[in-house]
């Protein structure tokens, strides 16, 4: 009886064995997936081409917004998330229109280091296409970067005088 039992246990102990050094319980040097570079109007026209894929694109800001935050599907709480809205690339830059097809979903702790970010930026968005609900692209972003800040006044108290 304690032969078969210690027969089993080295049996385990082999094949569990095995398997650790194959990798296959533990991926070694897994690489990192590359998002895919698009414009954000190629996202709109096309949302389920990239659904559950990791894209990147570059949008002028338009603003802040709770936009879609409450949508059943895609639910992020108020809190933690907010929508940022970029400017159509289709239209001419004299028409300030934003992409509301669009809805970028941003854990507000991804926004925590800017010291200014704000309407007019360019920003590059890094993110997965979480939905394609209503025939609208979702998107959680991963990465925000500022690439070019409009430059914005300081504004003085009038006590500073």
């Amino acid at each position: 009886m304690k032969k078969n039992a210690l027969a089993l246990s080295l049996t385990v102990v082999t094949l569990l064995f095995s398997v650790a050094l194959s990798g296959a319980v533990t991926p070694v040097n897994t690489p990192a997936i590359k998002p895919l570079a698009i414009s954000s109007t190629q996202l709109v026209k096309e949302p389920a081409t990239y659904l559950k894929k990791s894209v990147e694109f570059t949008g002028t800001l338009a603003g802040f917004s709770g936009l879609g935050l409450d949508y059943p599907t895609v639910k992020r709480d108020v809190k933690d998330y907010v929508t940022l809205l970029v400017y159509r690339a289709d239209v001419p830059s004299a028409y300030e229109i934003p992409l509301s097809e669009l809805k970028i979903f941003v854990n507000r702790k991804l926004l925590k280091d800017f010291k200014r970010i704000g309407q007019g930026d360019t920003v590059k968005v890094t993110g997965t296409v979480i939905s394609t609900a209503l025939g609208d692209a979702w998107l959680e972003a991963t990465k925000i970067t500022v690439l070019n800040s409009v430059q914005k006044e300081d504004v003085e108290s009038e006590d500073e005088e």
